[in-house]
C-alpha cells in the first residue's frame, strides 16, 4: 500500500506521542518530521539499486563544434546501455555482428548496441586513424583541464563510445547521411536509472513500491525518534532492519538478459 507524505508524517508522529496535525506544515515539529522522511528517502534511494527507477531516455546532443560527443542528461545518475538509430545503413551490421561483436538487434527498429571502450582503448582506435579531411575529420575538445583533438569518421555510424569526466560521451564516428552536424539526441536510446523526486507537499507519494513504504516509514520513525525524542525506538529499528534484508534478496520484475547486461556501468555516481 502506497501513502502520502501526510500520512507518513501522521503516522510517524502519532508513534513518537507527536501532535495530531491536517498538513505537514501545521507544527515545526511535524515540518522536521518531513525532512527527516526526505532525507530517509534519499538515503533509501542512493543506497539501493531500485527497479522503479530505471527507465529509457535519450542522451542530450551538443552542436557541430562536438559531433560526435553527447552528454548525459542532469538527471540520468546511471547508464546501463547505450544503442543509436542506424536508420540508413544497417547493412554495416551483417547478421547482428560488427567487428566480432554480437549485437542485439530490435526488431522493428533498426537501433544496435554501442559497445563501451576505455578512453585508452578509444583513443588508440581513433588516434591511429588517417586524417583525410573527408571520411576522417577532427574536432577539438574542451576538458575541465585541457583540450584534446579527437578524430571521427564521417561514413558510418557510430559503433563505440567512451566516457569522460563522467558525463562526456564520446563516440568514434557520426554517419552524415543521417545527421549532417552532429549525433542526434532523439536517434539514441538509453536505459540506466534517473534520479527521482521529492516533494515538502502533503499530497505528494514517494516513488517507491507499495512493498517497500513500510520500510521507509521504519527507517523515518527510528530517525526521528532519536532526533526529536532522544530515544530509540528498538521496534522500527528491528522492522528497518527486515527492510534492508528484503531489499538485498529483491529482484526486478523481469529476469531477461541481453547483450547490454554484459557490458559495464559507466555513468555518473
Amino acid at each position: 500500500m502506497k501513502f502520502t507524505l501526510l500520512e507518513i508524517v501522521q503516522d510517524i508522529l502519532n508513534d513518537i506521542d507527536g501532535d495530531e496535525v491536517d498538513s505537514i506544515s501545521d507544527t515545526s515539529e511535524a515540518t522536521q518530521v518531513a525532512n527527516i522522511v526526505s532525507s530517509t528517502y534519499w538515503h533509501l534511494v542512493s543506497q539501493n539499486d531500485l527497479p522503479e527507477h530505471k527507465t529509457l531516455f535519450n542522451l542530450d546532443e551538443t552542436s557541430s563544434t562536438t559531433p560526435t560527443v553527447m552528454t548525459l542528461p542532469d538527471e540520468v545518475i546511471r547508464v546501463d546501455w547505450i544503442s543509436y538509430d542506424m536508420k540508413i545503413n544497417p547493412g554495416a551490421f551483417s547478421g547482428g555482428v560488427f567487428d566480432g561483436n554480437v549485437l542485439d538487434t530490435y526488431e522493428g527498429s533498426s537501433y544496435q548496441g554501442i559497445l563501451y571502450k576505455s578512453p585508452e582503448e578509444f583513443f588508440d582506435l581513433t588516434g591511429n586513424r588517417a586524417w583525410d579531411g573527408s571520411s576522417i575529420l577532427s574536432f577539438t575538445f574542451t576538458g575541465a583541464v585541457d583540450t584534446h583533438e579527437i578524430k571521427y569518421r564521417t561514413d558510418t555510424n557510430p559503433t563505440f563510445y567512451t566516457v569522460l569526466e563522467d558525463y562526456y560521451y564520446i563516440f568514434d564516428s557520426l554517419d552524415t547521411d543521417i545527421s549532417t552536424s552532429y549525433l542526434e539526441s532523439a536517434l539514441s536510446l538509453c536505459y540506466g536509472v534517473k534520479k527521482p523526486t521529492f516533494t515538502l507537499s502533503d499530497g505528494f507519494t514517494p516513488d517507491l513500491d507499495a512493498t517497500e513504504f513500510n520500510w521507509l516509514m521504519e527507517e523515518a520513525k527510528s530517525a526521528a525518534s532519536l532526533k526529536l525524542r532522544q530515544v530509540q525506538d528498538p521496534k522500527a529499528e528491528q522492522r528497518a532492519r527486515r527492510g534492508w534484508v528484503r531489499q538485498m534478496g529483491r529482484k526486478a520484475n523481469t529476469d531477461s538478459k541481453s547483450f547490454f547486461d554484459s557490458l559495464p556501468n559507466y555513468g555518473r555516481k
